[in-house]
């Protein structure tokens, strides 16, 4: 019985499966040896598969347990190639159905790959086998000679073959490992040439990860929804929320999208189209025992990971996130270092071009070009610079500046290379120095360079080089400035407290001009007079020791007849000069004052003296127009007004009246050689009117013309 249960067999093995059996063909159930099937392809009739078994169990048509099973697959091609082979110890064959399973481990080995696998089902029609258990294949691909290899494990898997690629696809519990990467995932596709041509075996065209994937690579930690890798061009694409991270560095890239080429290790991070989801680069710092994450945005993002440094390219409307401060940039270039005894990685460098913009606490830096060196603890500033501190409302404006924390410094220069390039600065007065009817400006200082200080509330501001202050009604030029600034504790602005100007001084104010090596202003001062305090501006113009033969000189509003004598014919109209050691300014509501001290010298309209002592009082006539009201002249005073001279204790001038009263001991020689002297005497226009008290007169000589 047996014998012609296999000899039947044997027949309809010849049968494709395509072929229905004839009624009167039936297989009587039995055991069979060297079980044989063959599958023919229905419009070519070239073979598609092969079925062997060392031993087979024929049931019915739809139960055929086949032992020691061996499945050939070809190329349905009269070339008939075979494409794969399937092994397995037992699989329970379905003739109607084209189909085999088995819980036994299945070994399928094709072009390039060898795929295992327990718990299967394969369909011969549909051209696919599953394995539902314990999976695993293995992929090589060989070029010249060099060879690859890859593994992939799962719980799940199912290859299809239906094309001229075999495809594979993995579920569950996904891990992929070769020599360079791993994967691990919940699903992933791939496929892979069926044949090899040219002389070599094909690798893997594309790896397609889902669900949960994280990848890594050598130092290169990747994370996403989704992943495709190209094995044979080493380059990886991520999506779904998607994460790069340097693990030796901690750096990591974030973005919509991201590719990963593994030759020259570089990440790069994409924004999604309508910028909702924005690239993101987290750069860590940990140096000094101070760890600290700089994350950084940006349109699109490159990171490259080199054997001890982080490279970052950032570009379109990139910003800066530190601890420390915020930067704004059209594009920027990030730089990661490991240190050489640490062994930590900390940013060296970060460079910024285009719309830059910097803000650090209360201060706000905008210019073209950025460099931060976070270790320095530097920050440079190029090209159309500008520094704003809203709390001490101050502006600089530069070519370029240069801030330092240690020392809480800014370091501004003009363009060395342009004539006309200065260093601009613009900061708060201090009020309306005791004017109320003035509206309160900012002093505007520039130079061609500048040191600033920031220490708590105060700022000190050092000017070089051609520099010039304008000040509500003062322009001041010289070689040196150094301003001193103060927080307002009320208003919270910065106000000038004092300036000191150094080196060929040139200061104009209401019609007056002075000239001194060194010159001090205070904006604001309180005075106490008669029990009451007043805000005033305050000036000194002092001589400098090192330089004794360049000594203060002030130019005052001209003066006419002064009333000591009448004015010689030739006379003419003339500001009023005075030079001293030692000058100085104060400003009042009706009037200011000039005070100058020292081997004062002063002359003006057709008159001279010098002194120990000058006071000034400037007051606006009806129009508006400043004048002066009064000159005190105190001490060892020597005048002279054409040929009339005088010396005296003292003598006050008062031009409007044309008057001058000479006190302390006064002695006049008059142009005909008399004298006179008394205790106080006063001229009025000339001879027209003299008034002596405690008179001593001394007649000229006799003979001697009047």
């Amino acid at each position: 019985m047996k014998f012609y249960a296999l000899i039947f067999t044997a027949l309809l093995a010849q049968i494709s499966f395509a072929e229905k059996p004839a009624e009167s063909s039936k297989m009587i159930p039995g055991d069979v040896a060297n079980f044989e099937l063959p599958s023919f392809d229905k419009k070519s009739g070239y073979k598609e598969w092969e079925l062997f078994g060392k031993k087979a169990k024929y049931f019915n048509e739809n139960k055929i347990d086949v032992f020691d099973m061996k499945l050939d697959m070809f190329d349905g091609k009269k070339t008939a190639l075979k494409m794969a082979t399937f092994i397995t110890d037992y699989a329970e064959v379905s003739a109607t159905e084209k189909t085999a399973k088995s819980a036994s481990e299945l070994t399928v080995t094709g072009e390039g790959f060898v795929l295992v696998g327990d718990d299967w089902l394969w369909n011969g029609d549909k051209r696919f086998v599953e394995l539902f258990k314990s999976v695993k294949v293995n992929f090589e691909s060989q070029k010249d000679e060099i060879i690859d290899k890859l593994e992939i494990k799962s719980e799940e898997a199912k290859m299809t073959y239906t094309g001229s690629d075999n495809i594979f696809t993995f579920y569950k519990n996904v891990r992929v490992s070769n020599d360079e990467f791993q994967i691990s995932c919940e699903e992933l596709e791939t496929e892979s040439p069926k044949k090899s041509s040219g002389g070599r075996i094909e690798s893997l065209k594309e790896v397609r990860a889902k669900k949960d994937v994280v990848i890594s690579h050598d130092r290169i930690l990747a994370n996403a929804g989704e992943a495709t890798l190209i094995p044979n061009e080493g380059r990886l694409f991520l999506s779904g929320s998607p994460k790069i991270r340097d693990i030796t560095s901690g750096a990591s890239v974030e973005g919509y999208k991201i590719e990963f080429t593994k030759d020259d290790s570089t990440a790069v991070a994409l924004s999604s189209p309508d910028k909702k989801t924005r690239a993101k680069a987290r750069i860590i710092s940990n140096e000094n025992g101070k760890k600290q994450t700089t994350t950084i945005y940006a349109n699109s993002i490159k990171m490259v990971s080199l054997e001890d440094k982080n490279l970052f390219f950032f570009s379109g409307k990139v910003h800066v996130e530190n601890p420390e401060f915020e930067a704004f940039a059209d594009e920027i270039e990030a730089y990661s270092d490991k240190g050489s005894k640490s062994g930590k990685y900390a940013i060296s460098k970060i460079v910024g071009k285009g719309s830059v913009e910097f803000v650090k606490d209360a201060r706000r830096a905008n210019s073209n070009i950025i460099e931060i060196y976070p270790q320095k603890e530097e920050i440079w500033l190029e090209q159309n610079a500008r520094l704003s501190d809203r709390n001490k409302g101050i502006t600089l404006k530069a070519h370029e500046i240069v801030l330092t924390k240690e020392d809480n410094r800014a370091t501004a220069f003009g363009d060395r290379s342009k004539e006309n390039s200065f260093v601009l600065v613009d900061i708060a007065q201090a009020g309306d120095l005791g004017l109320p009817k003035k509206s309160v400006k900012k002093t505007r200082i520039k130079s061609r360079s500048l040191m600033a200080e920031w220490k708590e509330k105060n700022v000190l501001l050092r000017f070089a080089r051609d520099v010039e202050v304008s000040s509500e009604d003062i322009l001041a030029k010289c070689n040196f400035v150094d301003v001193f600034a103060q927080e307002d504790s009320v208003k919270g602005k910065s106000q000038v407290k004092k300036i000191e100007a150094f080196g060929d001084v040139v200061v104009s104010q209401n019609g007056s001009n002075a000239t001194a090596q060194i010159a001090k202003i205070y904006p604001k001062v309180e005075i106490e007079s008669q029990g009451k305090k007043t805000e005033h501006r305050f000036m000194e113009f002092l001589t400098d020791s090192e330089k004794p033969q360049f000594r203060p000189k002030m130019i005052l509003p001209e003066i006419g007849n002064i009333g000591f004598a009448q004015m010689s014919k030739d006379a003419k109209i003339q500001k009023t000069q005075i030079t001293s050691d030692k000058q100085s300014y104060v400003s009042g509501k009706s009037n200011d004052t000039y005070i100058f001290e020292g081997n004062v010298i002063i002359s003006g309209t057709d008159f001279g003296a010098n002194c120990d002592r000058i006071e000034v009082a400037i007051t606006p006539d009806k129009f508006g127009k400043l004048q002066i009201a009064q000159i005190s002249l105190i001490g060892n005073l020597k005048i002279s007004q054409g040929k009339k001279l005088a010396n005296a204790g003292r003598a006050d001038i008062n031009p409007a009246r044309e008057t001058v009263v000479l006190t302390e001991n006064p002695i006049v020689q008059n142009e005909d050689g008399s004298r006179a002297s008394g205790t106080k005497m006063t001229y009025t226009r000339g001879k027209q009117n003299i008034s002596i008290e405690n008179p001593r007169i001394k007649l000229p000589p006799i003979g001697v013309s009047k």
